[in-house]
């Protein structure tokens, strides 16, 4: 019986005093960090990102773009629109970039062709895709092909133009 006590007292106390930090730890402090992981989740299952063109994908978390969607799932929707569309793009990869205090969603595939997508900021403060997708090879690292509207500007490299190609969606 006595060993029986003396097992549970230091179970007890290896249990207390393992419990010891979680005690101290300020509860505002967890509170914080546990709505922040809520509103990851929560903001992450708000989208479905299904259609490339004007579509919810992310939102402003101070003043930078965060997407809504898994990585993954932006380029499976990519690779389906580029076969609805006729090409024969293979992405490797995407990344969101600024030109001129304007968001875009740049896709990187093989043979050194980008693609690229203007990310407009709603009233609620999410990023909508727009209607526009533009193409190039030779302005892939600059010089044009950027979205603008339902156009893409010119892709011009050393004074010769270049080769940017727009695809244009009706909204739904």
């Amino acid at each position: 019986m006595k060993k029986h006590l003396t097992l549970f007292l230091s179970f007890l106390l290896f249990f207390s005093c393992g419990n010891e930090t979680l005690k101290s730890e300020d509860p505002n402090a967890i509170a914080t960090e546990r709505a922040e992981e809520n509103f990851t989740v929560n903001a992450r299952s708000a989208y479905n990102f299904d259609e490339l063109t004007n579509t919810a994908i992310g939102y402003d978390n101070n003043g930078v773009v965060e997407l809504g969607v898994s990585k993954q799932k932006v380029m499976e929707t990519f690779i389906m629109f580029s076969m609805l569309h006729n090409e024969e793009l293979k992405p490797k990869s995407f990344e969101i970039i600024t030109i001129d205090d304007f968001h875009y969603l740049r896709f990187y595939s093989e043979d050194d062709i980008v693609s690229t997508i203007a990310l407009i900021k709603n009233d609620n403060d999410q990023y909508i895709t727009g209607r526009t997708v533009c193409e190039t090879k030779r302005c892939a690292d600059g010089g044009g092909c950027i979205p603008n509207g339902d156009y893409c500007t010119p892709c011009v490299r050393n004074d010769v133009p270049g080769d940017c190609k727009r695809t244009t969606i009706s909204e739904p």
